[in-house]
């Protein structure tokens, strides 16, 4: 299990899935430098604890309880530091939007798709006739609009063999996987989760159908 990262080829990991999931970088105004936030409700502060300490050897940082509109948080900054404006121009718009793209997921690795998942992903209950019947993962991209979304879902296929579907809900679009390509998702990317014990439920595959009966899709 990785605890800290030691090589650039490393940090790079870490901070491209951090940025595809749920936190952002943002620049000074010269352009210069940029720093990176991140934020986990309170039951996922040791996920944000161990993201902190794998970029311990190359960035100072800041750690602290946040009142995040209204919701207790914990949230992790870095210091402004040059080479994060790089990834700032690969990720942002002129506008400031973030977006993804082709030269962006060729540099994602395993431990890349861990932490986006573990930051954006979800495994939900599926129903058939209304019952329980299956898992099924959510990866939460509607940020990155239909076209990012088809982006990511070929990228996904070709890297990994993995099939999605591109399922619209009421914020935007996002990707969700069946029960056969979930379970390749989750060995992908179980090394790195299942290390952390507050992030396990997003790879465990046991549930309870609605007439009682526990079932797992493994």
């Amino acid at each position: 299990m990785i605890t800290r990262v030691k090589t650039k080829h490393q940090l790079n990991s870490v901070l491209i899935g951090t940025i595809l999931g749920g936190s952002y970088l943002a620049k000074n105004k010269a352009g210069t430098k940029a720093y990176l936030l991140t934020v986990q409700k309170p039951a996922h502060k040791d996920y944000l604890i161990w993201k902190r300490d794998l970029i311990s050897n190359y960035f100072s940082t800041q750690f602290r309880y946040i009142n995040n509109g209204g919701y207790p948080a914990f949230q992790l900054t870095t210091r402004y530091e040059g080479r994060l404006k790089y990834l700032y121009q690969d990720f942002y718009l002129n506008s400031g939007i973030k977006v993804v793209r082709q030269n962006i997921l060729n540099r994602v690795t395993d431990l890349s798709l861990a932490i986006w998942y573990m930051d954006d992903g979800n495994l939900s209950l599926g129903r058939k006739n209304g019952l329980i019947n299956r898992r099924n993962i959510f990866l939460n991209t509607h940020s990155f609009g239909f076209e990012g979304n088809q982006l990511i879902q070929a990228w996904l296929f070709k890297k990994y063999g993995i099939e999605s579907n591109i399922n619209k809900d009421k914020k935007s679009y996002r990707l969700r996987f069946n029960t056969t390509n979930t379970k390749k998702f989750i060995n992908i990317v179980k090394p790195y989760v299942a290390r952390i014990p507050c992030m396990f439920y997003k790879i465990d595959m046991k549930y309870k159908t609605e007439d009682g009966l526990k079932r797992t899709d493994s």
